[in-house]
Parts: C-alpha cells; sequence; structure tokens
C-alpha cells in the first residue's frame, strides 16, 4: 500500500500513528523525511520501504511497530531520531547505511527479536541505551570509526555472548553491558595498555570480566636475567611482571644446540634442569606465551 503521491515531500508528525489496519507502506520517490512518530503504534505493519531520497527518520517514527521484521536503511538517511525503533519486537534484522554518524538514545531499544545488525564504519557514536534489551543479539562487531559507547548501550542483551570492540573507542558509559551474563569473549584490536586506558563506567562487570583477546601486544623492554645453580638445576629470576616459559638450551664445543628444556616463569622465577651430557655452554632465556623476549639471554660455560 502507498500512501503519498510522488508531490509529497515528508511525511509529517504522528501522520499515521496508532493507524493498526497499515501492514504495508512504499513510501515513494522524492520524500526527504519522516516525521516524529510518523507510524506510532502501528502494530500491524509488516515491511516499509524507504527510498534514498529519505534523508532523516524522526523521533518515534516506528516506535511499537511490533510486525516489522526486518529495515533496511538506505545511505541517504543522515538522522535517525531517538527511539525510532524502539520496541519492534518482531524486527530480526537491521541494515543501517553509510549516511549515520550516530545511533541515538533507544533506537533500536526492546527490539528482543533482532539477531543481525549492520553498524557502518561512518558511525563514530553508539547513544544511550541504543540496544537496550535486545536478546537475541548474539554477537556485535562495533566498527572502527566509533568512538564512545553510551550508557546503557547494551543493557540486558542477554543473548550476547560475544563482542568485537576498536582500538577507536576512548569510552564506554556506565550499565552498558550490564546484565549481559552470557558476554564470554571481548575482541579489542589494540594491546592491553590501550584496553585499561579505555574509561570504562561502573557495571560494566560482564564486559571486564570477560576473555579479552588482545589484538596486538605493548612492547617489552627486557629484565636482566639472574642465573643461580641449585641442587643440580637453575633458578633464573627477573625483575618483571610478566609471566611467560623459561628457557635451557645446551650447546657443545662446535656451538651445535643439543637439547632444550622450559619450565613455567611465574611472579618474576622458574627453576629448570638442562641435561648437560656433552654440552660446553648453555643459554638461559624467558619468553612470554605470545613469544616476546622477557629477559636477556644469559650465556653460560660449562
Amino acid at each position: 500500500m502507498t500512501f503519498l503521491k510522488n508531490s509529497n515531500r515528508s511525511i509529517g508528525d504522528n501522520a499515521f500513528a496508532i493507524c493498526g489496519a497499515i501492514t504495508n507502506v512504499t513510501i515513494p520517490d522524492g520524500v526527504t523525511s519522516i516525521g516524529d512518530w510518523a507510524f506510532d503504534y502501528c502494530y500491524n505493519l509488516i515491511n516499509i520501504t524507504i527510498p534514498d531520497s529519505v534523508t532523516s527518520i524522526g523521533k518515534g517514527a516506528f516506535n511499537y511497530c511490533h510486525s516489522l521484521t526486518s529495515v533496511d536503511i538506505p545511505d541517504s538517511v543522515t538522522s535517525i531520531g531517538d527511539e525510532a525503533f524502539d520496541s519492534c519486537y518482531g524486527l530480526t534484522s537491521v541494515s543501517i547505511g553509510n549516511g549515520i554518524t550516530n545511533i541515538g538514545y533507544r533506537v533500536f531499544a526492546a527490539c528482543a527479536n533482532l539477531t543481525s545488525i549492520t553498524i557502518p564504519d561512518s558511525v563514530t557514536s553508539i547513544g544511550d541505551a541504543t540496544f537496550w534489551a535486545c536478546y537475541g543479539l548474539t554477537g556485535i562487531t562495533i566498527p572502527d570509526s566509533v568512538k564512545d559507547i553510551g550508557w546503557s548501550a547494551f543493557l540486558a542483551c542477554e543473548g550476547l555472548t560475544s563482542v568485537t570492540i576498536p582500538d577507536s573507542v576512548t569510552s564506554i558509559g556506565e550499565d552498558a553491558f550490564y546484565e549481559c551474563n552470557n558476554l564470554t569473549d571481548v575482541y579489542y584490536s589494540g594491546s592491553e595498555r590501550e584496553w585499561n586506558l579505555i574509561e570504562i563506567g561502573s557495571y560494566n562487570e560482564n564486559l571486564t570480566n570477560a576473555t579479552i583477546h588482545y589484538g596486538r601486544y605493548d612492547p617489552i623492554t627486557p629484565a636482566a636475567l639472574t642465573v643461580m645453580p641449585s641442587g643440580g638445576g637453575y633458578v633464573l629470576t627477573a625483575d618483571t611482571e610478566y609471566d611467560g616459559a623459561a628457557y635451557a638450551a645446551t650447546y657443545n664445543a662446535d656451538g651445535v644446540l643439543l637439547n632444550v628444556v622450559s619450565k613455567p616463569f611465574t611472579n618474576g622465577t622458574a627453576t629448570v634442569t638442562p641435561d648437560t651430557t656433552g654440552a660446553a655452554k648453555i643459554k638461559f632465556f624467558v619468553w612470554t606465551n605470545n613469544i616476546q623476549p622477557v629477559t636477556y639471554t644469559e650465556t653460560m660455560d660449562l
């Protein structure tokens, strides 16, 4: 069903609010704006086609349109009002065009069955309570352009198990991931040091207690290594905060490697017992689990 003539350039505020009989809407080319609460409580609206001419979607424009299942927002749209798709329970997928820079307050809140959302690289801010109570989301990828994640942005997204956060993010608001009780993995493109610089608001333990997978590692300045013989083995110590593995490599008089033994290096110490049969020299060193040198190499002649 098409309601508007091609001569119309906007859909006014509350134009079709509480029109329960509407099931399908095709907005003609030439319409540039959809007003505030334009289709509010059109609870039988199944389908809406938004043309490339539309540049703005008003506040609460499709609020409580329970029967909507998918929305494709074209690149022409540069503004989506607060609560635009709030409580669209039937919505399962959303594609947001590249014209949007900010996803505002409660735009997709309580879209309980939303399982797929594409956030474009144009977005720099995810607003407050934007995806609150989107129970169906299991994973979310936040693009590299985003700097801020608002308070309660993903609150009560109980199905969320993983989230990908770029190193462009500088702040995560209070309650942003509160009650995301199944969140187990965070994929962060930066390093641990950079993660710790993010301003993370309170009540985000589900985020901070998840396993953080870092995209890169902070460079390590190797520490001096002390090697002391002890009971047939060697005690290695270093003044460092990094854990990893301690290694002892033995070589013959011609410099040929004979064998290597390793032990866990924790709290700045480890004890290794190399096989010195036929060995003329031992080299000791400590690396992190991702193969970064924790200590300088220490060489001992036998």
